[in-house]
């Protein structure tokens, strides 16, 4: 288990020769009192210099798992010998941590400037290594680093649409946070007026079974390769059936974006969701939501203690990814 106090630094941009490195990305987080300070610069392409860093704070407790995780690799995986002669993980990143139990740091105080390390990197040491990278990024992702890099506006031409979310090779999927949506998205299921949950990696469009019951929709039973879905905390839920209803967005398309107006969607009923509707994805992406959406999104002035979770995939298709067995549901 990880200390309940530590600090970790993340720098994209490690390798140099005879000029010291030029990060474009330096990520630092702060553990103390129970929560994370997080710390954000980026350099944009054409720049000498990195950003003004924006920071957030939110709870440990949100991050646990994933922490204790990220200090076990840690303790695991080599760095090079000497410090800063070679990139021996090939990702052109460093990490540095330090707690009371446990000081590593890859990459050297100046970076990689050549060399040879006499210490290798396994394949094993380096699928662990860039899962540590993954797990930093993740408890960074959020409102704070989506701003800061653009992601969902200026950049969201860049984004690729991916059938793979996330590495199932060796890891279960995972969520990025468990807090309740700081914002909703207005739109339209069948003409009712509809706060959405969009902040979300969903894969399929969900409703709650009180709002399928006065959406007015006929619900059918669902496909046997769409009964159940593995929610991001391992646990298993079961699909109790589904509907199709036409889905408009609040704010008319522009006409100059080939992005379509979204028309009849599919929607899975799931038990004790805590919206009405959370939205896929692939739908969010379609309506180009984080753009052209801006102003249907509302701030939450007092949100629920409860949370739709982050990321959730069909378990048939994850089973068949990954060759995992279930994980059996408990009721509580």
């Amino acid at each position: 288990m990880a200390p309940s106090e530590f600090s970790m630094r993340l720098q994209r941009g490690i390798t140099g020769g005879f000029a010291p490195p030029t990060p474009d990305l330096i990520i630092t987080i702060d553990a103390s009192n129970n929560d994370l300070s997080i710390s954000i610069a980026k350099r944009e392409d054409g720049s000498p210099d990195l950003a003004p860093s924006a920071s957030n704070t939110v709870a440990i407790a949100d991050h646990e798992a994933v922490i204790d995780e990220l200090h076990g690799i840690l303790k695991e995986v080599p760095t090079e010998q000497p410090p800063g002669s070679e990139d021996i993980y090939g990702l052109d990143t460093s990490i540095a941590w330090q707690s009371d139990d446990l000081e590593w740091w890859n990459g050297g105080p100046q970076g990689c400037g050549g060399g040879e390390s006499f210490v290798k990197a396994q394949d094993t040491d380096k699928k662990k290594f860039k899962r540590a990278v993954e797990i930093i990024k993740a408890i960074a992702v959020g409102r704070t680093f989506l701003d800061v890099t653009r992601t969902l506006t200026a950049h969201l031409h860049l984004l690729i649409r991916s059938s793979r979310p996330y590495e199932v090779a060796l890891f279960p999927p995972r969520i990025l946070h468990v807090n309740p949506p700081r914002r909703t998205l207005l739109c339209f299921v069948n003409s009712t007026q509809v706060e959405a949950n969009a902040d979300t990696g969903a894969e399929m469009n969900l409703a709650s079974p009180k709002f399928a019951a006065r959406s007015g929709s006929s619900i059918k039973p669902t496909d046997q390769q769409h009964q159940f879905v593995q929610l991001a905390d391992g646990s298993i839920a079961s699909i109790s059936g589904c509907f199709c209803a036409r889905f408009n967005p609040s704010e008319k398309p522009s006409t100059e974006t080939l992005r379509p107006r979204a028309h009849m969607k599919t929607f899975h009923i799931l038990d004790g969701l805590t919206s009405d509707i959370l939205l896929s994805r692939h739908l969010i992406f379609e309506i180009y939501a984080f753009v052209e959406q801006a102003n249907a999104f509302s701030e939450m002035k007092h949100p629920d203690l409860h949370a739709d979770l982050n990321l959730i995939a069909w378990l048939n298709r994850w089973r068949s990814k990954s060759g995992s067995r279930p994980i059996q549901h408990t009721s509580s």
